[in-house]
């Protein structure tokens, strides 16, 4: 357990999870199962292993009572939640807008609600106040991820989703932001797609010397819930680690 902080949390769990259909026609993604715990419960234990004690979260309009009966209902969390709403699809940096009320003048951890990752976080330090930081781990399958690039162990450059690439370090998604943050944001530009992009407000991180990195630990497990098969892997990960301590 990392030592408490006064980082807030910011759990972003909107979208339309449009690759889990027809599973999330009437369901947040967010609120599906993976074994024995609803998708949403991970990223937030993952903030409370990490020491933070304020945790924003942000859904979709139809879906906030629902996330907040159940977030609430779980009475092991000693920290306090926050349930906020993204009226429309804009991005991820728009977290920080619909935040922005209570992440001024602090620094921030943004964790995307869709994101498991599992094992020691002792090793990750949330207490940096300056810039920005990302966490990555290597992966098979480089061309669906935003990928980070190194050259004598600093980062040269971040790519979102190549066809090719010399790296295969995938950028996960928790990101940790100082109190300039919101500033940040607020010279980004929509994309095509008509979102601000996530790999802009790092690349900007990046453009002023900001950016810093740390790899998770070799034992940790990153699951990205956006497919079925990842739902899959992920359940029978938990159901077999599980299994393996009661024998």
């Amino acid at each position: 357990m990392v030592q408490p902080h006064n980082r807030v949390g910011i759990v972003l769990a909107g979208g339309k999870g449009t690759r889990l259909y027809p599973l999330t026609k009437v369901v947040s993604k967010q609120l599906l199962p993976v074994y024995n715990k609803p998708v949403i419960y991970y990223p937030i234990e993952t903030l409370i292993q990490t020491g933070h004690q304020q945790i924003i979260i942000i859904t979709k309009p139809e879906d906030r009572e629902l996330f907040k009966e159940l977030i609430l209902s779980n009475k092991k969390w000693s920290c306090e939640f926050v349930f906020l709403v993204q009226e429309e699809p804009k991005g991820i940096p728009d977290a920080f807008n619909v935040a922005k009320k209570y992440i001024k003048n602090k620094s921030s951890t943004l964790i995307l609600g869709d994101n498991l990752i599992l094992g020691d976080l002792s090793q990750l330090y949330f207490n940096q106040e300056i810039g920005c930081k990302v966490f990555y781990k290597s992966v098979s399958n480089p061309s669906q991820y935003g990928i980070i690039q190194f050259d004598n162990h600093k980062s040269i450059s971040l790519k979102e989703k190549p066809k090719s690439s010399k790296s295969n370090f995938a950028i996960i998604g928790i990101y940790m932001f100082d109190k300039y943050v919101l500033e940040k944001v607020k010279n980004l530009k929509f994309s095509r797609r008509n979102e601000l992009e996530i790999i802009d407000l790092l690349n900007l991180y990046l453009s002023q010397n900001c950016l810093y990195s740390q790899k998770l630990p070799n034992k940790t497990k990153w699951f990205d819930i956006g497919s079925f098969s990842f739902l899959f892997k992920a359940s029978s990960f938990i159901q077999k680690k599980l299994n393996k301590k009661c024998t």
